[in-house]
């Protein structure tokens, strides 16, 4: 930009500026702020970009980090569900008969888990043991009852919670909607809730005779 200087006739500077040039200063001004805005709209989608990828790349280390559940580990969660025969352990497990024999023998000299069938056709349930929370233990209680009519003490056994602790489920379980009837004796209860799916389950209709 061409700035030409002059005296007035005062003595005092003053200054004549071309027009054309002042014009074509702002013109270059605008080109040049907006080639910087380019190359930070550019380098902010580059630093996003990078921070997506960032965060996709963490998350799959993460979870490669993460050990797979052992053997024993996913025959517990299985056998916390429902009482399950070797076979059915194997089965929902993915492994051999011998595999799942040898994982269990290991869970039987720990008592980690209890038959509940007989000793010809065994059928095995996680024990929760006594330190288990209130929630879990009567959530397995209900499991048990609800596959088969048991006593207190069979319930002691098969849960390692101790005899109050069971009575107290149990009362808590007949006070709820849960329909609970003693197939033994009043002295000496078998205790066995019918499941939800029995209760709402309806007999077929019979068929008109023609």
């Amino acid at each position: 930009m061409r700035v030409e200087g002059s005296v007035d006739s005062n003595n005092n500077p003053s200054n004549k500026f071309n027009s054309d040039d002042i014009q074509a200063d702002l013109e270059g001004t605008r080109a040049a702020l907006s080639l910087v805005q380019e190359r930070l709209d550019m380098l902010e989608r580059q630093v996003k970009a990078r921070g997506t990828r960032d965060v996709a790349r963490q998350a799959a280390n993460a979870a490669r980090s993460v050990p797979a559940p052992t053997l024993a580990q996913t025959i517990e969660a299985r056998l916390r569900e429902r009482p399950m025969e070797l076979r059915d352990v194997a089965e929902v497990v993915g492994v051999t008969l011998s595999q799942a024999a040898a994982e269990l023998g290991k869970m039987r000299q720990s008592k980690k888990v209890w038959n509940v069938g007989t000793a010809t056709a065994a059928r095995w349930i996680w024990r929760v043991g006594d330190m288990a929370p209130p929630d879990v233990l009567r959530a397995m209680v209900e499991t048990l009852i609800s596959d088969q009519p048991m006593t207190t003490a069979e319930l002691v056994a098969a849960t390692g919670a101790r005899a109050p602790r069971v009575s107290g489920v149990l009362v808590e379980i007949q006070r709820s909607q849960h329909q609970v009837m003693n197939l033994g004796t009043p002295r000496r209860g078998r205790w066995f809730m019918i499941p939800a799916t029995a209760k709402q389950a309806k007999l077929a209709p019979k068929a008109v005779k023609k």
